[in-house]
């Protein structure tokens, strides 16, 4: 899952250079990006909460802190990637 998490990021910070070169993307991701980022948050607490649960407590921490990245997204990153 982590992977998937690292993958997103990734693409996430790529499409936004690829907005501060252009000067725009396209509406659709305006739209999807708030939403998946917030799905993008949830999964790690989510994942984080079954591994507590199964005694992996390293494992959980691991994957709470991912969830880190999409709560600063969702506050102070880019307009295309936040609610409002």
């Amino acid at each position: 899952m982590r992977a998937g998490l690292a993958a997103f990021w990734v693409l996430a910070a790529a499409l936004e250079i690829y907005r501060r070169l252009s000067g725009g993307l396209p509406e659709l991701l305006g739209v999807i990006g708030p939403w998946s980022v917030l799905v993008m948050t949830i999964l790690p607490v989510v994942e984080a909460a079954r591994e507590f649960r199964y005694h992996e407590p390293v494992e959980g921490t691991k994957s709470a802190l991912w969830a880190l990245l999409g709560i600063v997204t969702l506050l102070a990153g880019p307009q295309w990637l936040r609610f409002g």
